[in-house]
């Protein structure tokens, strides 16, 4: 039986509402729509970049580029040849141009943020805006998913850095930015049809992953290299780096917040009432594990894009979250000044809350099967 016919079914026996139903063959519209599957996009980013670099060191090696208004210039026509293609196309672009595309947009962006870093050299936050802007009009109008993807962190990565030129304390941006980037993961996750279809629908899925690829990986470094993040220029020439931010407490109370954001619309899906005593329950266990794991939210991010990616049945991100979590947490084993009895304790006792957290899960589950 077709996807198509059960949507049908349900909609014969009332169980599906009008616009339910309408949704429901938007997103199976959509997903007979996809493209390749993720893995070859992923070489095919990895193709485009050492392509990127074979160009740059070709235009540099050819005397094509001699400075950084040369850059500037080669920069703005590479991107401009790639975005205006690619918008104007009416038809889906072919596998091989496609690439060459996606290359020489990549190169465009090296150009540009050499070009503009170099040329303002006392005004870095000129390179920052360019970036942005450029990000943000790539991630809305360009078709290829991959670029949308890759745009994406270019842009939380010239936020950052446009903010450190403003004289925001790095430190502090960096854990607004990552609570700011659960959030969005979290919303955008857990209400996944209205990404899947409609005018969100060619920005939806790329945004959805370049978020929760972010979170993990960009939470892993700030934790493990935190002096990377201290940059300021002002700072630096008045010797004044904040180093005695709360970094840890202040993410993992955000992340705490989206956890119990996360817990409370599976239970509504449940027909749970998150106040009564089961859950009540959750959001207490959620608490425990915010204060076991405080000095790693990195552990709490992962926890989270688990716990999303089992309520989505979301093939990539459970596997990437159990991984993530696998090193996080051995990570932060290994990194704490405590004797080994005392880590071991906590692995212990760590191990029963989730192995405890695992069997309520499944029993309230079992439960609302038969209800």
């Amino acid at each position: 039986m077709d996807k198509r016919d059960i949507v049908q079914i349900l909609a014969k026996d009332s169980l599906l509402t009008e616009d339910e139903t309408k949704r429901s063959f938007e997103i199976l519209n959509s997903q007979s729509e996809e493209s390749s599957p993720w893995f070859v996009q992923l070489l095919t980013g990895a193709g485009a970049w050492l392509a990127a670099v074979m160009f740059a060191i070709f235009f540099g090696f050819t005397g094509i580029i001699k400075d950084e208004t040369g850059a500037i210039i080669v920069g703005f026509i590479l991107v401009a040849i790639a975005f205006l293609i690619s918008v104007r196309s009416k038809q889906a672009i072919p596998v091989f141009p496609d690439q060459l595309l996606l290359a020489t947009s990549l190169t465009g962006h090296v150009l540009l943020m050499v070009g503009f870093y170099s040329e303002f050299n006392d005004q870095h936050y000129i390179a920052a805006v360019v970036i942005v802007l450029l990000s943000l009009c790539f991630i809305l109008f360009y078709k290829n998913q991959l670029h949308k993807f890759i745009s994406t962190w270019l842009l939380l990565a010239g936020l950052w850095v446009l903010a450190a030129e403003l004289g925001i304390q790095p430190l502090a941006f960096m854990a607004l930015l990552v609570i700011v980037v659960a959030a969005l993961s979290a919303w955008m996750w857990m209400n996944e049809s209205h990404y899947l279809s409609g005018r969100w629908k060619n920005i939806g899925r790329p945004v959805q992953y370049a978020f929760v690829f972010a979170l993990l990986s960009g939470e892993g470094i700030i934790e493990r290299f935190y002096s990377i993040f201290w940059y300021s220029r002002d700072w630096n020439q008045h010797g004044e780096i904040l180093t005695s931010f709360p970094y840890t407490r202040v993410v993992s109370a955000g992340l705490f917040l989206v956890l119990a954001y996360v817990i409370i619309l599976i239970m509504n899906r449940l027909k749970i009432d998150w106040k009564s005593l089961t859950g009540a329950g959750f959001l207490i266990f959620a608490l425990i594990i915010t204060i076991v794991f405080y000095q790693s939210p990195s552990i709490m991010a992962a926890l989270i894009v688990l716990l999303i990616g089992i309520e989505r049945a979301n093939r990539i991100l459970v596997p990437f979250a159990i991984m993530a979590l696998v090193y996080f947490y051995g990570d932060y084993y290994y990194s704490i000044d405590m004797t080994l009895m005392k880590k071991s304790l906590i692995l212990m006792s760590s191990g029963l809350i989730m192995l405890a957290g695992g069997w309520l899960v499944r029993r309230v589950g079992q439960v609302g099967e038969r209800s």
